[in-house]
Order: structure tokens, then C-alpha cells, then sequence
């Protein structure tokens, strides 16, 4: 279903994170809001979809380095290197945070940037998610 979070391994190995996010333009900013939920307007659900878009770039081969992609984009070099993190999270966390629901109430952008793990399981119980 195109508006779930889904994940897909590509043929040349690389895994697919697909997650359903849109941005609707209001007359003054830019609102994240997710298929399934009404406005997501929050800075986690900013912060992450922004992540999002800016590993796709760098998956496309839009630049050659990360610190090439922070200077196209006016941004620090270390945020990118953050917003690389924060594509790498689960899909079931990613799902939570666009839908606003099912999302632990303590659950921040410093949590998520501070995660130790790469592997699903273990960010959802770090993150306080309850057993799948």
C-alpha cells in the first residue's frame, strides 16, 4: 500500500525506506502532514522528513560528498551528517512519528540522533516502543 512505511532491498543491495509524507504549502510555512493523520506539523515530523529528502539526494548521487550537499544547501555540515542518522531510523518509528500516533510521549530529536544502534529491534526498545 503506497501509505504505509515499507521498506524494500533494491537489485543492487541497498535498502529502500518508503515513507508517506507530503508538504502542503499554507500562506506563511510549509507543513509535513502524512497521509494517514491529520497536519503532522511538529519538529520531530519536520526535522525527520527533511532528513528524508536530503538522504534521497544523496542516494541519487546529487552531490559527491555530504559536506558538498551542506554547502548547496547553505546548511552546516554536520546537520547533514544528523539528517543521515535520522534516515536510518525504523520504519515503525518513522511510521509513529508521521502519524502521530503510537509515538512514547518522551520521544525528542536529541533522543533519536542519540540512538546506538542501527538495528530496528533495538532503536524501538531504546526509543521505549512496546514488542512488535
Amino acid at each position: 500500500m503506497p501509505d504505509e512505511v515499507r521498506y524494500e532491498v533494491a537489485p543492487d543491495g541497498d535498502l529502500i525506506i518508503h515513507v508517506p509524507m507530503q508538504w502542503k504549502k499554507s500562506s506563511r510555512r510549509t507543513l509535513a502532514v502524512a497521509p494517514d493523520a491529520p497536519t503532522t506539523d511538529t519538529p520531530l515530523a519536520k526535522a525527520v522528513g527533511r532528513a528524508l529528502a536530503l538522504h534521497e539526494e544523496f542516494e541519487r548521487g546529487d552531490y559527491p560528498t555530504l559536506r558538498a550537499m551542506a554547502m548547496a544547501h547553505g546548511i552546516d555540515p554536520d546537520c547533514v551528517t544528523h539528517a543521515s542518522n535520522l534516515a536510518l531510523v525504523s520504519p515503525r518509528i518513522l511510521k509513529a512519528i508521521a502519524t502521530g500516533r503510537d509515538l512514547p510521549p518522551d520521544v525528542s530529536l536529541r533522543r533519536l540522533r542519540g540512538l546506538r544502534s542501527l538495528v530496528w529491534e533495538e532503536q524501538e526498545r531504546e526509543l521505549g516502543f512496546a514488542p512488535a
